[in-house]
């Protein structure tokens, strides 16, 4: 393998998630790349759509760890707002997807970059995203803040694709 180098460039790097886009696995049909390696299109099953999850401000975030085996653990952290009914609901919700064939997921960051997560070309649906953990928290004084955080975590050996096609609204 020819080395190409890395080049810095100046577009914006700040951190942190704008949106999540959740879909099981199942309902992928097709993922379509360009010749640079980039997803520039999901193509579900009939009847299917990604769920948008919308997260507290400056709570979310992806991180991606290769070992020097070259498994690649993806972790991807949500904060939902408050610790009430709707959270409950989406937390119950991600759990039951764990439990039958986990979640694929198109991650938008603030910097309206986007990667696809829980899914790969040498695997495909085979090590979706799964929660591994949700902590609600509801505060002990009337100025603190409830919510709840919860982490999707999957283990396979592709990085995530980077995704240039039409983000979920």
């Amino acid at each position: 393998m020819t080395l190409t180098g890395f080049k810095r460039t100046a577009a914006k790097r700040n951190g942190g998630l704008w949106s999540v886009a959740l879909v099981r696995p199942e309902a992928i049909t097709a993922v379509t790349k360009n010749p640079q390696g980039e997803v520039t299109a999901i193509t579900l099953a009939e009847d299917e759509q990604f769920a948008l999850y919308h997260c507290k401000e400056d709570e979310a975030m992806y991180s991606e760890t290769v070992d020097e085996a070259g498994v690649v653990t993806h972790e991807l952290s949500l904060t939902f707002e408050r610790m009430d009914a709707g959270s409950s609901k989406a937390v119950a919700e991600l759990l039951a997807a764990s439990h039958e064939s986990g979640v694929a997921a198109i991650v938008r960051t603030n910097n309206d970059t986007a990667i696809f997560v829980g899914w790969s070309d040498r695997f495909a649906a085979r090590y979706p995203l799964r929660m591994v953990a949700a902590t609600g928290i509801s505060g002990r004084k009337l100025s603190d803040v409830s919510s709840e955080a919860l982490t999707l975590r999957s283990v396979d050996t592709d990085k995530a694709l980077p995704y240039v096609g039409t983000i979920p609204a």
